[in-house]
């Protein structure tokens, strides 16, 4: 699979797909441009080389069809911020004859932003026609949305296949993100620990058994433990349980022996009062793993030499379940480990408590860092490689 350093970009058109979906407010200002600062590695190489680029987003699920809220308009102009020294337009159009007019009529270091991919159904639906159009728009393609490669959609799977295997590279981001994740994959130094939290087991029960064969410790947190608590035969009150994956979590937690941790306490809400205990029973819902429990997970975190993190370990949108996520962070942040966390609200923890800069990888995906850690590259990858 080529990297940027393995094009040549001589009087090149790149098309490039970034990972532009970012939270605006009612207004359309950008209220968290980190993912943009993401990409700035990528443009600046290929504006560097006097590249014209003609980049690509997605931006929220508009479902195939214009939604104004979501237009990329607004980000183009945090992007002209970002990078003040290039001139930087907008298409209304995500393909058509003014999208084609716009890309030719661009200059080396100059930037065209498509307009949503998801307005068009072709996107989700990986059309080929709809790749067809869009590979036209550049001489050279670059994927640079790592958070977007375990989706077969026609920008990172379809559109990738129209041009040569000596035109189509990663970018800087996604060359980071695999290179990060395959030392967790191929060969992670031991002893390696994973902790997997979030609201659904269905999403991690593929990574979670995949990890039982790398793994000395799995640490299981989120709203997901109370399903393996109950496939264990445990009270878990009026807890969230997904019933019909009862079965696959019994199998994983006879698989993994004392191999996988849950929790021994937790903090728990009934009509409005909190508490801690060892058990939920009765109306109580558990909300976030019990001190003793982060104290237990924070110890495995000390002890390992790799540790590998997605889901936060409670309803984190408020704050008085914030603690067990807050105790694993630091953790983190103090061990010596190699430490890599990835997954959306994973990284909005890591963000609020500014330990970025304490850990060696922070992940840009959520679905992809999982499914990459579960199967070794994704849909988009494989299609760069010609696989």
């Amino acid at each position: 699979m080529k990297t940027l350093s393995d094009l040549d970009l001589t009087n090149s058109r790149a098309l490039v797909r970034v990972d532009f979906n970012v939270p605006q407010n009612d207004e359309g200002m950008v209220l968290d441009d980190s993912r943009m600062r993401a990409a700035l590695p990528t443009l600046r190489h290929l504006l560097e080389k006097n590249v014209a680029c003609v980049l690509m987003s997605h931006l929220g699920r508009p479902g195939g069809k214009r939604v104004a809220q979501l237009s990329l308009a607004p980000v183009a102009e945090k992007l002209s911020e970002l990078l003040p020294d290039h001139r930087i337009r907008h298409c209304e159009e995500v393909v058509g004859s003014r999208a084609e007019e716009m890309a030719r009529a661009l200059a080396g270091g100059e930037i065209l932003l498509l307009e949503n991919l998801r307005f068009h159904p072709g996107e989700k639906a990986n059309d080929d026609q709809f790749a067809g159009a869009l590979a036209g728009l550049g001489d050279v393609y670059v994927n640079d949305a790592f958070a977007a490669c375990h989706r077969e959609h026609a920008s990172v799977h379809a559109t990738a296949t129209r041009f040569h295997p000596d035109r189509r590279a990663v970018g800087r981001l996604v060359e980071r993100e695999i290179e990060a994740l395959d030392k967790i994959v191929d060969n992670p130094q031991q002893p390696l620990v994973a902790i997997f939290g979030g609201a659904k087991v269905a999403d991690k029960l593929e990574v979670v058994s995949a990890f039982i064969d790398r793994a000395d410790r799995i640490l299981i947190g989120g709203a997901m433990a109370y399903t393996f608590l109950r496939a264990q035969d445990r009270s878990t009150g009026s807890s969230k349980v997904e019933e019909d994956h009862l079965d696959e979590a019994r199998e994983i937690l006879d698989k993994a022996g004392d191999k996988l941790l849950l929790p021994i306490d937790h903090l728990m809400t009934r009509d409005g009062e909190v508490r801690t205990g060892d058990e939920i029973t009765g109306d109580w819902m558990g909300m976030d793993i019990g001190p003793d429990t982060a104290s237990r997970y924070a110890e495995a975190i000390g002890s390992a030499a790799t540790v590998v993190w997605n889901g936060p370990m409670g309803k984190i949108e408020e704050e008085k379940y914030f603690s067990g996520t807050q105790r694993i962070a630091q953790a983190m942040a103090e061990s010596r480990a190699i430490t890599v966390v990835g997954g959306g609200e994973t990284g909005q923890a890591v963000h609020k408590l500014g330990i970025e800069d304490k850990l060696t990888h922070l992940s840009t995906g959520g679905g992809a860092f999982l499914d990459y850690l579960a199967q070794g590259s994704l849909p988009a990858l494989q299609v760069l490689k010609g696989d």
